[in-house]
């Protein structure tokens, strides 16, 4: 039998940073002044906190399951890790559309606009494709399967593989997903703290 392995960074020290936010805010008066601002402040870092607790909860699952030996009995937390990851891609896809509404918004300050790191992988136009791609494709498998359009031999939940997730012609790295993780956590630790002046 082929031993199984994941090729998954642990992304656990990547800390959530909501009750940061909010304290903050509520005690200090830190961040924007402006409430449209505000509002796409604090759903950013809101979601960048769901969509690292949804990478961490599938890897720890995949984790459990290695553990287990490959018993049979635990199989069932590879399916429990592939709905983690699913939600993990389409918070995901969440969190770079309001990245680039915070970019790019009148009522946002450059002052926090220019401490955004530019260039991000996450935002460049390939990664973009591959998120909102297999987005889509999550998306669209249920209301196939919900329509009784699918037929034998396609794929009927995303799955993980040794070193990232596919579904159907769609794959995604689990070493791009961290990067990108990565990237998206180390804005929201900027838009936390930041004070408008």
């Amino acid at each position: 039998m082929t031993e199984i392995k994941y090729e998954l960074p642990n992304l656990s020290d990547l800390n959530q940073l909501s009750h940061i936010f909010m304290y903050n805010r509520f005690f200090t008066g830190i961040g924007p002044s402006d409430y449209e601002a505000y509002a796409l402040f604090m759903n950013y870092v809101r979601l960048v906190d769901i969509l690292l607790r949804e990478y961490e909860n599938g890897r720890k699952e995949l984790m459990n399951f290695l553990a287990a030996k490959n018993e049979s009995l635990s199989t069932h937390l590879v399916i429990i890790a592939s709905g983690h990851f699913e939600m993990c891609i389409s918070t995901l896809k969440r969190v770079s559309t309001y990245l680039k509404r915070i970019r790019g918004h009148p009522k946002v300050a450059q002052a926090l606009k220019d401490l955004l790191p530019r260039n991000l992988s996450v935002l460049d136009g390939r990664s973009e494709k591959l998120i909102t791609d297999m987005r889509h494709a999550i998306e669209h498998l249920e209301n196939r399967i919900q329509k009784g359009e699918i037929t034998s031999g396609q794929s009927l939940c995303l799955v993980t593989i040794a070193d990232g997730l596919e579904l159907g012609r769609h794959k995604m790295l689990f070493s791009d997903l961290a990067r990108w993780l990565k990237e998206v956590h180390g804005c929201s630790k900027i838009i936390a703290q930041y004070r408008e002046t």
